[in-house]
């Protein structure tokens, strides 16, 4: 992101991290400035930049979802997006510093367009899609490097890379077809007709409607871990989610619920724990599914494949 170095912003405690198949210059951030009078024009429109967005990404943040932090941090939201241990600010972060599409949106737009109802949309989506990377493992080791003790390290990362997540694409096309995997998952496609690809499996964002709003994801058997957000309610044009066979874990979000688009959804093979929430029952346009809808789940046993016949 050229010579932005320092995060001079309220927002922020001060901290050092490093993220993922990100540039890897020391970003310290820090509580206030020292001196209004040596702010440049380019920490001026990283201000701008963080206000903005935060007050976009902030609301959307569900208490529920961070029930496994800390008590203070689980109350408000701001907290969430200033520690950086959490998949929530790295995501945050990701938008406004490293995120080329976003920040050229603020170099090349008018201010009175980071207001706009487009334009807010248009960060939600991003801002969902990176949670959810950082969220499952995405940031982590990949998978296949070999460690110094020659053991592959296979537990770890995303088994198939990042698929373009995180890069400077829309986010419509963070995905990749692995030729030749023949492991016989499939998704619906945008006409809605379940797909099998058994030369080649698409994986990631495999479709967008002609606003490019997210349709269809699938990461089955792509070495997930750790839990779903629940603020995956936001990409409320889901038509179909794949996440079997994983190593997933914690409860399936009742925010799945509100996914009213839905007409797939395939969770199975995963380590997720408690009962499945009785909203998913609700979904009229999810047809049928199959599974135990009613009984507590025994780690990596229980089977929830849902899909309209």
């Amino acid at each position: 992101i050229g010579c932005i170095a320092i995060l001079s912003f309220v927002l922020f405690s001060t901290t050092k991290t490093t993220l993922r198949g990100m540039p890897q210059e020391d970003h310290t951030f820090h509580n206030d400035y020292q001196d209004d009078d040596v702010i440049n024009e380019e920490e001026a429109i990283l201000k701008l930049r963080v206000a903005s967005l935060e007050q976009i990404i902030a609301p959307l943040l569900l208490p529920s979802s961070s029930s496994s932090l800390s008590s203070s941090l689980s109350l408000d939201p701001h907290l969430l997006l200033r520690d950086l241990s959490t998949p929530y600010s790295k995501a945050f972060s990701f938008l406004v510093l490293y995120d080329t599409r976003t920040i050229d949106s603020f170099s090349t737009e008018g201010s009175s367009s980071f207001t706009t109802k487009k334009f807010e949309k248009e960060m939600i989506q991003r801002f969902i899609i990176a949670l959810l990377f950082y969220s499952t493992g995405g940031d982590e080791v990949a998978a296949g490097i070999v460690r110094p003790d020659n053991i592959t390290a296979t537990t770890t990362g995303w088994k198939n890379g990042n698929l373009h997540f995180l890069s400077s694409l829309h986010e419509c096309h963070w995905n990749k077809k692995l030729k030749g995997a023949g492991i016989g998952f499939g998704f619906l496609n945008k006409l809605g007709e379940y797909v099998n690809e058994d030369d080649g499996e698409v994986l990631g964002i495999v479709g967008c409607n002609d606003d490019l709003e997210v349709t269809h994801v699938n990461l089955a058997g792509n070495n997930l871990f750790g839990t779903i957000p629940f603020e995956i309610k936001y990409l409320t044009k889901l038509q179909s989610l794949d996440l079997r066979n994983n190593r997933l874990s914690g409860p399936i979000p009742h925010t799945i619920g509100d996914l009213r688009e839905l007409k797939f959804l395939s969770l199975d093979g995963n380590k997720f724990v408690g009962s499945i929430p009785d909203s998913i029952g609700y979904l009229d346009k999810l047809g049928t599914c199959v599974g135990e809808m009613e009984t507590l789940f025994v780690v990596g046993m229980v089977v929830l494949l849902c899909f309209k016949r």
